[in-house]
């Protein structure tokens, strides 16, 4: 392999780990900063959050296009944000809005949007 191949190969493989890293640490701030809302007392769901769990999801959705669907658990906020669900649109459904990604009524166990292909649990 020639020295120019190979810092390519190099770069290739730096971006990738700088997205993967990038994606891990959006999924846990995410998820911490639902655990210090969820102590307001407003969120109209019990909240299962999935701190500890982020490369799961981040890894598989490496290799999933846009017409892959993705059922999850009842821990399913890093899955959908992995898959490239809204964190509007979740924030809402956990507020119990109907802007949320099931109108307000799925709550953080059951996130089902089909834009991005996210069935839920």
């Amino acid at each position: 392999m020639k020295d120019n191949q190979y810092q390519k190969l190099l770069a290739e493989a730096d971006s990738e780990l700088l997205s993967i890293y990038t994606k891990l640490v959006r999924i846990r701030r995410i998820e911490e900063a639902i655990a210090e809302k969820y102590l307001e007392w407003e969120m109209r769901c019990p909240v299962h959050l999935s701190i500890g769990q982020e490369a799961i999801p981040v890894g598989i959705s490496m290799h999933l296009t846009v017409k892959d669907h993705v059922y999850s658990n009842h821990r399913s906020h890093g899955h959908y944000f992995a898959k490239g669900g809204s964190l509007k649109r979740m924030i809402a459904e956990l507020y119990g809005k109907e802007t949320g990604c099931c109108g307000g009524r799925g709550g953080s166990m059951h996130l089902i949007d089909l834009e991005v292909g996210f069935m839920g649990s």
